[in-house]
C-alpha cells in the first residue's frame, strides 16, 4: 500500500489497496464499473460511537476544539473568508480568549476597483468589517493580513497542474491554495514554530433512508463537498513544516461532527416532514440544493451567531454556493483579467480530463453520449461518498 501523506487526514482515494490523492489518477486505475473508495479518516471514525450523542453543549465542544489546536501547535493561522463556517471559528477563539497568531483573508486587491470585484465581495462587505469590529471590541492586536494572491494564478504552467489541484474541484481559485503559504507574512509566522492553517470547512452531510421501523440516519463525507477546501498536491511537496486543520472535521475530535449530526437528526425527526427530509437528506440531492441545505442546517449548528430560523433565507451577505463545479463567482476575475497563458493552461487541463478519463466517472454521462468540455466544467466528476457512519 502507498505511504500515507502527512495530509491524508484531508481525504484520499483507494483503488485495489493503493492510495491516490488525485481523483484523476484514482479513476484511471479503476476497472470498468468500479468506483474508487473515498476515505476520510476512516481508521479513526470507524472506531468512534456515532450513535451516542455527546452530552456537552455544542459551543463548549467548539471551545474544546479551539483549545486542542492551541495546545497542539506553536502557531495558529485562521483563513477567514467571511462565511458563517469560519466566522464561528473566529468567534470561538476570541470569545474564549484563545489566541490566534494571524488571521488571513485572500483575494485580488491589486485592482483600483478591487471592492467591486465579485471575488472580493465577501472580504469587503463581511470579513474586513467583522474583523475590525471583533478586534476592537475585544481589544486584540492579532495581525489581520489581506493576501493579494492575483499573481499566484501565473502558476498555471502547463496542463499538469490538474494533478496538483484539490481532489475533485478544478476551479482556478482552489489551485492557487497551493501557494498561499508563500506569502511573506505567513512565512514569518511559520518560521516561529510548528504551525497550523485552520479552515472552517463545511456542514456535516447526512443521509436518511426510510425503513419500516423508522428512518436510518448516517453521516457521510462527500469528496466534492471537501474538494474546494484545500489542494493536496504541491503544498505537500513544497514543504512539510505546516499542517492544514479542518476545524469541524477533525480526526482527533469527532465529537463536534457527532453532536452537530444528532442536533440535525433530532430536529428533523421531531419535525416529521418526510418530503422535506427526502429533499435534504437523499443521495443525489447535494449538488442541486447546497444553498437550500445550508439555509436549514446553519441555524441548527451556528444559531448562536445567526438571526435566522431553519429554512429561512440568509439575512447576511454571502456569495453562497454555486452550481458550476469548476468555475464560480470567485473565479470570474481570472477568466476576465487573467494572464492569457494561464487561462489557456487551465483550459488544457480541463481538456486533458475530458480526453483521458473514462466518462463513466463524469457527472452528466448518460451511458452513451460523451460529456463535452462545457458540461464537465459545469458538473465535474460525479461525487463519491465515504463509508457511512450510522447515527441510530
Amino acid at each position: 500500500m502507498n505511504v500515507l501523506s502527512r495530509r491524508s487526514h484531508l481525504g484520499y482515494y483507494e483503488v485495489d489497496s493503493k492510495i491516490y490523492y488525485s481523483k484523476i489518477l484514482a479513476t484511471q486505475n479503476c476497472k470498468k464499473g468500479e468506483w474508487p473508495r473515498w476515505v476520510f479518516n476512516h481508521d479513526v471514525f470507524c472506531m468512534f460511537n456515532w450513535k451516542q450523542e455527546p452530552t456537552e453543549d455544542l459551543y463548549e465542544l467548539y471551545k474544546q476544539r479551539a483549545w486542542q489546536l492551541r495546545q497542539q501547535y506553536d502557531r495558529l493561522i485562521l483563513f477567514y473568508s467571511g462565511g458563517i463556517d469560519s466566522t464561528v471559528v473566529l468567534k470561538t477563539f476570541v470569545e474564549n480568549r484563545i489566541p490566534l497568531d494571524q488571521i488571513v483573508s485572500y483575494g485580488s486587491f491589486n485592482f483600483n476597483h478591487w471592492k467591486k470585484l465579485q471575488r472580493n465581495q465577501e472580504i469587503d462587505r463581511v470579513a474586513i468589517p467583522e474583523i475590525k469590529k471583533i478586534l476592537n471590541y475585544y481589544k486584540l492586536d492579532t495581525p489581520y493580513v489581506l493576501i493579494d494572491d492575483w499573481h499566484l494564478f501565473d502558476n498555471f504552467k502547463d496542463e499538469s497542474w490538474i494533478f496538483n489541484a484539490s481532489p475533485s474541484s478544478f476551479r482556478p481559485e482552489t489551485y492557487v491554495f497551493n501557494f498561499h503559504h508563500t506569502h511573506p507574512e505567513i512565512q514569518k509566522i511559520m518560521s516561529k514554530g510548528k504551525t497550523a492553517i485552520i479552515r472552517g470547512m463545511d456542514k456535516p452531510k447526512l443521509l436518511c433512508e426510510e425503513q419500516e421501523n423508522g428512518n436510518k440516519w448516517s453521516l457521510v463525507f462527500l469528496d466534492v463537498q471537501a474538494g474546494g477546501a484545500e489542494s493536496l498536491g504541491l503544498s505537500e511537496k513544497i514543504n512539510s513544516w505546516y499542517d492544514v486543520e479542518y476545524f469541524y472535521w477533525a480526526r482527533n475530535f469527532p465529537k463536534i461532527l457527532c453532536k452537530q449530526s444528532h442536533i440535525i437528526k433530532n430536529y428533523f425527526e421531531q419535525k416529521k416532514d418526510i418530503t422535506l427530509i427526502r429533499s435534504l437528506f437523499s443521495k443525489g440531492t447535494w449538488g442541486s440544493s447546497k444553498l437550500y441545505y445550508n439555509n436549514w442546517i446553519d441555524p441548527l449548528i451556528y444559531g448562536k451567531y445567526l438571526n435566522q430560523e431553519p429554512g429561512e433565507n440568509r439575512k447576511y451577505f454571502s456569495l453562497g454556493k454555486w452550481a458550476v463545479k469548476n468555475s464560480g463567482p470567485k473565479d470570474f476575475e481570472f477568466f476576465i483579467h487573467g494572464n492569457d497563458k494561464a487561462k489557456t493552461y487551465w483550459k488544457k487541463g480541463m481538456e486533458y480530463i475530458v480526453d483521458n478519463v473514462d466518462h463513466f466517472y463524469l457527472d452528466g454521462f448518460d451511458g452513451h453520449k460523451r460529456v463535452d468540455l462545457k458540461t464537465f466544467i459545469e458538473k465535474g466528476f460525479t461525487g463519491t461518498y465515504s463509508d457511512p457512519y450510522h447515527l441510530n
